[in-house]
C-alpha cells in the first residue's frame, strides 16, 4: 500500500502494482548517482529513458531490491504517469516543491531602507 506522505507512490510495472519510494535513503542514492544537480533528473526523464529507468530503479529498491534499470526498461511502464509519480514522491520526501532555479533575492544595490 502506498503512502504519499512518506514519498511512497504506486505505479504499474508489467501490469502489477509496484511501490515507488523516495525517502531519505533513495534521495541519498539519487545524490550519489547524479551528483550535485540530482534534483534536475525529473526534468530530463522524458527525453532520456535510460536515465528514467535508473531513477525508477532507485525508487523501487526499497520494496523490490532486485529491480534493475534494465528490468524497468524491459517493463516499459507508461512514461508520463511514472515521471509524475517520481516527482510526487520526491516532493513528498522533501516537504516542498523542488525548483531547479529557486528564486533569488534582488541584488543588494536595489534594496531600499524601510522607514520606521
Amino acid at each position: 500500500m502506498s503512502n504519499p506522505y512518506r514519498g511512497e507512490i504506486e505505479i504499474q510495472l508489467n501490469g502489477e502494482p509496484a511501490i515507488l519510494v523516495f525517502d531519505w535513503r533513495a534521495v541519498s542514492l539519487l545524490q550519489k548517482e547524479f551528483g550535485e544537480e540530482w534534483f534536475k533528473v525529473t526534468e530530463k526523464m522524458g527525453s532520456d529513458l535510460e536515465l528514467a529507468s535508473r531513477v525508477v530503479a532507485i525508487g523501487l529498491k526499497k520494496h523490490m531490491p532486485a529491480v534493475t534499470p534494465e528490468r524497468v526498461m524491459d517493463a516499459s511502464p507508461p512514461i508520463v504517469p511514472v515521471i509524475r509519480a517520481v516527482m510526487e514522491a520526491i516532493t513528498a520526501c522533501m516537504g516542498t516543491q523542488i525548483e531547479a532555479n529557486p528564486p533569488q533575492p534582488p541584488p543588494a544595490e536595489t534594496w531600499t531602507r524601510c522607514s520606521a
